[in-house]
């Protein structure tokens, strides 16, 4: 999940700022979708891996998955 968003334990929060500075800066492509967008985040992601062969990273906020 995507962490730093909302109320969460303080490490989540430092980690959740840095997230994505970290994945830009190492060159991994990233989506944060919302709950209507997730089947063109892995459309996205998917052609990303068959094409490049190279990690990309979906962030799922709380509550994509109805929690």
């Amino acid at each position: 999940t995507y962490r730093g968003l909302g109320p969460d334990a303080p490490e989540h929060l430092v980690m959740g700022k840095a997230c994505e500075g970290l994945l830009k800066e190492v060159g991994i492509p990233y989506a944060v979708p919302e709950k209507n967008e997730l089947g063109k985040a892995y459309q996205k992601a998917k052609h990303w891996l068959d094409r490049e062969k190279k990690p990309f990273a979906i962030f799922i906020k709380r509550g994509i998955f109805g929690e």
